[in-house]
């Protein structure tokens, strides 16, 4: 009989010796056989599936490595096993299993440590921000003591108790495990590490294949989606404790420096690789737990993804869904597919990279295909061309914004890549690949913003149905008007520059002070507008030294981030991100953990968020899913506009 014996909370994996089952289970963690789970590999990933999965995972070279303890018998268990429950469905790992590379060892996801916060313990809360504030400014030394030193006042009577209940030597074990971890997190270029005791061997691992094949865009109607991933085949979360580290980092050092593909992007969406969005967690202040959320919403969305690869705000349309809070605005396939797709790009998922890659290639064909082609050249993405439904505009404008962060991400590669392009998990493609989906996406989005230009008015805004003369522009319509051209400007899309001066022009006639505050449809201040209209005239070119500028944002700070308007967080949060200092710091504390905490965690609900907005009832649970997630996501999709060094490229390593 073993002396260890292996645990998971589902989503982290340990072998642990068996005193310490009892410990463990009142943490949280289980036996995975006592739930009829199991842990498979191929060498590079890892993943618990249900027992009866096992054969078809053999079949796609994974290896099942609690086999050996099965068979050698589970100890007894210190305290009662939990009732039995239904194992979460999850299909077998996809069909085409990830080479393990030949220079990294085998290895599960990394520990993490996870504290959450009641968000009712007000004075706690307070308590944990004095801290973070304060350990900020100690050296590497004082640091790892005080936190000790804060840990043993949290837990010390958990100790004591630990220690009449289970000796001396389960005490020592928690307070070496912490030490350990406090060290490792403190190296900003490493990443903790914990090998299951049944691991795959070197040989027993498969070779580094490239990948040759050609990736077409496939607008057939009849789109096969059974090859979808599962939730299981998520990204591992980045495992680094982003609070311990020095806030004067330069990122554009840490990019050339941190572990990660061998790719560059340039820019501002040079966050969005491996490499850039570990620096950018490190620099403006996400955590392990941040982005485990955003994972988990991923997770969410790829469990609602319709078999035509586009998603609803009717998300209970999607197969066992039980979901609460489904949106009223059915109609609206293109635009719930085109945030979908945001949040996925925001990560660095594209169609032909990324754990997610099937998922995205799916919904972007679902919008290509679904758009209508005009004349002169123009691609409307409304759902329901012609309408004179207010959404329609919002549905152009997100679908567009979609397409062309898409384009944008496929040129920065192949700009950045003159031979064959390394993906994210190693393995390398005919640049060709990029190539084909490049020309696609091309003709769809130069098309799409085409409509936008088209369809701009005489203000230099939009209206609700610019098919119908006589309709009124409003600062919410330009808000996702400029940020669909924005994007379609990074992309490499020419726009005339009257396009973006008669915009701002617009945003003229509905500012108060200069450009410090802005109204819906009037001069006058309201909140959520005055967040879209500094956020526009950042990109436009405003200073940070402008006094307009100063001043909303000093007004945005003050207000902080909404518990429940989600829509004013959204643009909000984007612009006390680009302007960065002790402003960002402040409002990225309530709003991380706001969001974070709020996050459901069980059914299949879990990894979306319940509605909390006036306007969310049409948009529903999709809808706050999708604001919550990029504004979780906001350390790295887009870097600061005002620094420098995004102006050049990231350096590839050699």
């Amino acid at each position: 009989m073993s002396e260890t014996i292996s645990i998971s909370n589902g989503s982290e994996f340990y072998t642990i010796p068996v005193a310490d089952l009892a410990a463990a289970k009142g943490d949280g963690f289980y036996v995975p056989a006592e739930r009829g789970l199991t842990i498979v590999s191929n060498g590079d990933e890892v993943f618990e599936i249900p027992l009866a999965d096992v054969p078809a995972a053999e079949a796609d070279g994974f290896r099942d490595l609690l086999a050996a303890e099965r068979a050698n018998g589970r100890p007894p268990a210190i305290a009662p096993p939990p009732p039995p429950v239904a194992p979460p469905t999850v299909k077998a790992p996809p069909v085409e299993p990830k080479p393990r590379k030949p220079e990294r060892p085998a290895r599960v996801a990394a520990p993490v440590i996870d504290v959450p916060i009641d968000t009712h313990e007000e004075e706690r809360l307070q308590q944990l921000r004095e801290r973070e504030a304060f350990l900020a400014t100690l050296g590497t030394f004082p640091r790892l003591t005080t936190k000790a030193r804060f840990w043993w006042e949290d837990h010390h009577a958990e100790v004591k108790q630990n220690v009449r209940d289970y000796g001396v030597s389960a005490a020592l074990n928690g307070l070496a495990m912490l030490f350990m971890f406090l060290w490792a997190f403190e190296q900003a270029g490493k990443k903790p590490e914990f090998q299951i005791s049944s691991a795959i061997s070197d040989a027993d691992t498969p070779a580094d294949e490239p990948l040759t094949e050609q990736v077409e865009m496939n607008l057939d109607p009849s789109l096969e989606t059974s090859d979808m991933p599962d939730a299981a085949a998520a990204a591992d979360i980045v495992s680094l404790d982003v609070s311990d580290q020095n806030p004067a980092t330069d990122v554009l050092d840490m990019l050339s420096n941190a572990p990660g593909p061998e790719m560059q992007i340039l820019g501002e969406l040079g966050g969005r690789t491996q490499a850039g969005k570990e620096a950018a967690l490190l620099k403006y202040g996400g955590t392990m737990a941040s982005e485990r959320a955003v994972n988990e919403s991923l997770k969410w969305l790829s469990r609602h993804q319709l078999p035509d690869g586009g998603w609803s705000y009717a998300h209970t349309a999607a197969a066992g869904c039980d979901c609460s809070e489904p949106g009223s605005f059915d109609k609206g396939r293109l635009s719930a597919t085109g945030l979908a797709l945001l949040t996925y790009l925001g990560a660095g998922h594209t169609a032909i990279d990324g754990a997610h890659a099937k998922v995205v290639k799916s919904g972007t064909e679902f919008l290509m295909r679904n758009g209508k082609l005009g004349e002169g050249g123009t691609f409307d993405l409304r759902s329901v061309p012609g309408s004179t439904s207010n959404e329609g505009i919002y549905e152009h404008a997100i679908s567009t914004t979609a397409l062309c962060e898409s384009l944008a991400l496929v040129r920065a590669q192949l700009e950045a890549n003159p031979g064959r392009i390394k993906l994210s998990d190693g393995r390398s493609v005919d640049r060709r690949i990029f190539v084909t989906m490049e020309d696609e996406l091309s003709k769809y989005a130069t098309a799409a913003i085409k409509w936008l230009v088209v369809h701009q008015d005489s203000t230099g805004g939009w209206t609700y149905v610019p098919d119908k003369p006589g309709g009124r522009p409003d600062t919410s319509i330009q808000g996702w008007c400029m940020m669909a051209l924005i994007s379609g400007r990074n992309a490499g899309i020419d726009i005339p520059e009257k396009v973006f001066s008669d915009a701002h022009k617009y945003l003229d006639s509905v500012a108060l002070e200069g450009g410090a505050f802005y109204g819906y449809a009037k001069p006058e201040r309201k909140n959520s507008t005055t967040g879209i209209g500094l956020l526009v005239r950042m990109y436009h070119g405003w200073k940070r030294d402008d006094a307009p500028l100063k001043k909303g944002i000093a007004h945005l700070s003050n207000i902080g981030p909404s518990p429940n308007d989600m829509y004013f967080n959204y643009y909000a949060t984007q612009a006390m991100h680009h302007w960065e200092g002790d402003e960002w710091t402040r409002w990225n504390l309530t709003m991380r953990e706001q969001l974070v905490n709020s996050q459901v965690r069980s059914g299949h609900e879990a990894g979306s968020w319940n509605v909390a907005d006036a306007h969310g009832a049409k948009g529903g649970r999709l809808y706050m899913t999708c604001l919550a997630t990029m504004t979780l996501e906001v350390y790295y999709r887009h870097l600061p506009i005002y620094r420098e060094t995004q102006k050049h490229a990231v350096a590839s390593k050699n």
